[in-house]
């Protein structure tokens, strides 16, 4: 039976072949890792030299190259103390410094590309010609002569295209842009600065989450988070508290990074009913429809993963249950932005207030 390679194994088999790239066309560099993104794949490197604007397009073309000539893939595993020894002779410092916190007979995974070795986790392509379409879209600059390139990747070259399309239109249509026109925040970098049209909408938005979720209850302040769920259990009724953090996104995801400086968190007494059906009418009210409801590791966690407008997949709502209690945390601050790339900026008239 032919394989064929998944979107999965073909961004990361894609990342390796671009350290392979990287390796052969600049000299004295040190690779630092990559993998595969929502779109493509990814590798950081650290380059003395300055980055002259060809260098994407060479790197592609070397990529191509390396595939035109079949050379032979191959994934292995090695014990972490042989694996330290091959990368210290290949002068590969960052897969060593990643080694070291391994026992020594640990086994870790490589994947060869021709001569080539890298420190890398599959599942990747079983040969070259199986990667697909590739094209690196861009090169940053992270600071201190540290680089990072990225590119997308897609089983064929029609479904590049389409893919191309696809994120040309997002650059255009992401919540940053769209917030931005709206007036809702100045984006500078990897930084949002809130303006007053912002802060009264995202100040609109706890309060709809708190009228359709928090109905009756009591809202606290406390830090500690074991005091909170104590105190709802023993007062047998619906707790919540805001929490925020000084924290600025980083990278070009913005507000649908990891980290929300706004965290809403209900806390209610596993006497009650159970609020699954209170989130779910509420996601739908806000027009997040077709969301998938999903079980995270433990049967007792369930995540409400909503899609962008680039269709990658967001956890919105995370709920926890124990024999004691329910506890409910939505990221405000990524329920706007999911809000705002889903109804292309068109928010509800009740949350973009005008002065």
């Amino acid at each position: 039976m032919t394989h064929r390679s998944n979107i999965r194994e073909i961004r990361r088999t894609a990342a390796v072949l671009t350290a392979a790239s990287l390796y052969e066309m600049l000299p004295g560099l040190e690779l630092l890792g990559g993998g595969e993104t929502d779109t493509g794949f990814f590798y950081q490197f650290f380059y003395i030299h300055p980055i002259v604007p060809e260098i994407p397009r060479m790197i592609e073309e070397r990529m191509r190259q390396i595939v035109r000539e079949e050379r032979p893939l191959r994934e292995m595993e090695m014990v972490a103390c042989s694996a330290k020894e091959l990368f210290l002779k290949r002068g590969h410092p960052a897969a060593v410094d990643a080694l070291e916190e391994l026992e020594p007979k640990e086994l870790v995974s490589l994947l060869r590309i021709g001569d080539f070795v890298d420190l890398a986790e599959g599942p990747f392509c079983p040969s070259l010609d199986e990667v697909g379409a590739f094209q690196i879209l861009s090169i940053e600059s992270l600071g201190d002569q540290e680089y990072r390139l990225e590119g997308c990747a897609a089983a064929s070259k029609d479904e590049l295209k389409a893919l191309t399309r696809k994120l040309a239109s997002y650059a255009e249509n992401n919540h940053l842009v769209l917030g931005q026109k709206l007036g809702l925040w100045k984006w500078f970098g990897s930084r949002i600065l809130w303006l007053e049209k912002g802060l009264r909408a995202r100040q609109e938005l706890i309060r709809h989450l708190k009228e359709k979720l928090c109905k009756e209850g009591l809202e606290v302040a406390a830090r500690d988070v074991s005091l909170v769920e104590q105190f709802a259990v023993s007062q047998g009724k619906l707790v919540f508290r805001l929490t925020q953090q000084v924290a600025d996104p980083e990278g070009n995801g913005g507000l649908l990074e990891d980290v929300c400086q706004t965290q809403l968190e209900v806390f209610l007494p596993s006497t009650k009913n159970s609020p699954l059906q209170t989130v779910e009418e509420t996601l739908m009210i806000l027009g997040f429809r077709g969301f998938l409801c999903s079980q995270g590791q433990s049967p007792r966690e369930k995540e409400w993963i909503v899609e962008d407008g680039l269709g990658r997949s967001h956890t919105a709502v995370v709920l926890n249950s124990s024999d004691t209690l329910w506890r409910v945390s939505i990221g405000v601050e990524r329920i706007l932005a999911l809000l705002l790339e889903r109804t292309a900026g068109e928010l509800p008239q009740w949350l973009t207030i005008e002065k």
